[in-house]
């Protein structure tokens, strides 16, 4: 990732900057302490996750420009803000993305071997949704998962005049 320029590089990208996840300090995107550099990413930066030490969480609007989550080990990444990704968002082998606010991601949505899309549990109320824009393509390795299974409202919590149901079955509302 740290190459240099010698020439005929075809489909190489040099001059962007990359951020290393470490989770030193917290699970917070915005602690400098838990980057290597030591500078929270922005919208000219790569992002790679892909140690297990603390999820990254992202819990104000953020902006970046590539988004890697995952690898050798499980990883995860969680955003419960308004999140934008300039480029791409991969997530390798292993790798977790919980995307629980809406995101916009210019190009591609790639999901490796193992990896997990999915979002947070919600409870009385629905906060946690997945609410992602895809400006490329989204390609889903056979045994990557898309999986919200469960994670709706709370066992009793649905709004009023809505019930669970599964198979079509379900009590309409007749009070009123």
């Amino acid at each position: 990732i740290a190459s240099t320029d010698s020439g005929n590089n075809v489909n190489w990208f040099f001059g962007s900057t990359w951020a290393y996840w470490t989770g030193a300090n917290s699970s917070s995107f915005t602690d400098a302490g838990n980057w290597i550099p030591a500078v929270v990413p922005g919208p000219a930066t790569r992002v790679l996750v892909a140690v297990p030490t603390r999820a990254m969480q992202v819990s104000g609007p953020t902006s970046i420009l590539e988004l890697v989550v995952g690898g050798a080990q499980v990883a995860t990444a969680r955003v419960d803000a308004v999140f934008s990704v300039g480029e791409n968002v991969t997530v390798l082998d292993s790798g977790v993305l919980s995307l629980n606010r809406p995101v916009n991601i210019g190009s591609n949505l790639s999901l490796g071997r193992f990896a997990l899309l999915t979002h947070e549990i919600n409870a009385a109320t629905e906060v946690n949704k997945l609410d992602v824009t895809v400006g490329g393509g989204l390609f889903v390795d056979l045994e990557a998962a898309i999986n919200v299974k469960g994670k709706g409202y709370g066992i009793g919590q649905y709004p009023p005049g809505c019930y669970g149901s599964h198979g079509g079955q379900g009590e309409p509302d007749d009070s009123g």
